[in-house]
């Protein structure tokens, strides 16, 4: 890589002084181990609802936002019958640990996230997935290393599939520097059986920690949509409804966007209200949901979709921890590789399909570009491009400070470190395509605040 592609590495770490923070919780849509193409999504309600926790340890306290997420999803089965195996990823590998140490305890039934299927609860447990390396068989055979890892199939997959095992640690006892297969998540999964033609409403609550920064006043959440992958079409109806719950300031609520997604609505008085097909399973009345049907909120935030199939992400640290800086400056070296000629192809992390959510007591103040082909500036709101060439776009990965904003718009202060000159310019935050749908722009890059 050349030199100039150097300082702007450095730069953006600085930025980023927020970057681990307190990690928080992970989660998405429900998805399938394998594919099941006879099995459709007829419909999704996924509820977010905001809470506010205030701890107190002695001469200590913390105030933090945590959130309850209810995830209803009503699955149709066009074809023979079928067991399903459903998960959501509860944890990822990061650049800042070396090994899943939530990892343990593999054979206890999971309490949170808490699953029912047709209103009746059912045992779930972790499962680690990584892509299958035929060495570690260390010239063995499959069925001695199956007895270590215990996979969740019997068949040893291809070099390079993904590997579902139930045994991360290697030795009896948990050694954090032994393992048995490199994992890069760890899955919450059940099981569903359906019979030929039916109909399953499978639903899963979620208590959810928020990514927050050192001191704890600013807190995010990522929700990926990868719940369309695997299954059969597109996902027939879909809502992902954001509430205030607990002790929540809806004023807290700085930012959000819904990439890959239409603009969502934000609502006043808002009445709950609920997709009928879900609401006429037999055994919804049974499932945590029921309880906001009819409820009235003073605000709600709601994305609202048909026929749609999710742009799909990975289940990596890029996806459900975007704003993360030192993870972010990983990305802009393997572009930098690609533009230089040293990779055949590059995909962009952040391109997918999620709603993100940020809380604070101010607005982010500095954002960056997710963009690859880069976030191009304007001499006003609504208005013409500053110019046609590449520096007069906020490059890929690097980031600008917010000047001033007017409703989607931002001024902002760009440094481009390619051809050493600082511009200002406006720009759109919610940039969308010929579909309706939001695609990636900025985001936003969060400080760490100290008390």
């Amino acid at each position: 890589m050349g030199k100039l592609k150097v300082m702007p590495i450095l730069i953006f770490v600085v930025a980023a002084l927020g970057d681990a923070g307190y990690l928080g919780s992970i989660t998405a849509g429900a998805a399938p181990i394998g594919e099941h193409t006879s099995i459709v999504m007829t419909a999704e309600e996924v509820v977010i609802e905001l809470r506010v926790l205030d701890i107190t340890e002695g001469d200590w306290s913390s105030t933090r936002y945590y959130a309850t997420i209810t995830a209803d999803f009503l699955f149709t089965n066009t074809g023979e019958a079928d067991t399903v195996y459903t998960y959501i990823p509860v944890s990822v590998m990061t650049i800042f640990v070396s090994v899943l140490y939530g990892a343990v305890d593999m054979d206890v039934p999971l309490e949170n996230p808490r699953v029912l299927v047709d209103g009746e609860p059912v045992e779930v447990y972790k499962l680690c997935v990584g892509n299958f390396d035929e060495s570690v068989l260390e010239g063995g055979t499959w069925e001695e290393f199956a007895e270590r890892a215990l996979p969740l199939f019997d068949e040893q997959p291809e070099n390079g599939e993904p590997f579902y095992f139930r045994r991360y640690f290697a030795g009896v006892e948990e050694h954090w520097d032994k393992i048995a297969h490199r994992a890069d998540a760890l899955l919450a999964y059940w099981e569903v059986t359906f019979e030929a033609g039916e109909t399953k409403l499978v639903e899963y609550v979620q208590e959810f920690d928020l990514t927050s920064d050192y001191g704890e006043q600013v807190f995010r959440l990522t929700y990926p949509l990868f719940t369309g992958a695997g299954w059969r079409g597109d996902i027939g109806y879909g809502r992902v409804t954001v509430l205030p719950g607990e002790g929540c300031d809806w004023n807290d609520l700085r930012y959000y966007t819904g990439l890959h997604l239409p603009l969502p609505s934000e609502e006043e008085d808002h009445r709950f209200s609920l997709n009928e097909g879900i609401t006429g399973h037999e055994g919804f009345n049974r499932c945590n949901l029921a309880g906001y049907r009819g409820g009235s909120f003073d605000h709600a935030l709601v994305w609202e979709f048909s026929d749609y199939e999710p742009h799909p992400g990975q289940i990596s640290s890029y996806a459900f921890y975007p704003d993360i800086g030192d993870i972010g400056t990983y990305q802009y070296m393997l572009h930098g590789d690609y533009e230089d000629g040293f990779e055949e192809s590059y995909d962009n992390p952040w391109d997918y399909s999620m709603i993100y959510l940020y809380l604070g007591k101010s607005p982010p103040g500095y954002f960056f570009s997710a963009a690859v082909e880069g976030v191009p500036l304007h001499d006003a709101p609504h208005g013409q491009p500053l110019g046609e060439g590449p520096e007069f776009r906020i490059s890929f990965t690097q980031g600008a400070s917010i000047i001033e904003r007017e409703g989607n718009w931002a001024k902002v202060s760009y440094r481009n470190w390619d051809s050493d000159t600082t511009l200002e310019g406006w720009v759109d935050l919610v940039p969308v395509n010929s579909q309706g749908h939001v695609v990636p722009g900025l985001l936003p890059l969060p400080a760490t605040y100290y008390e």
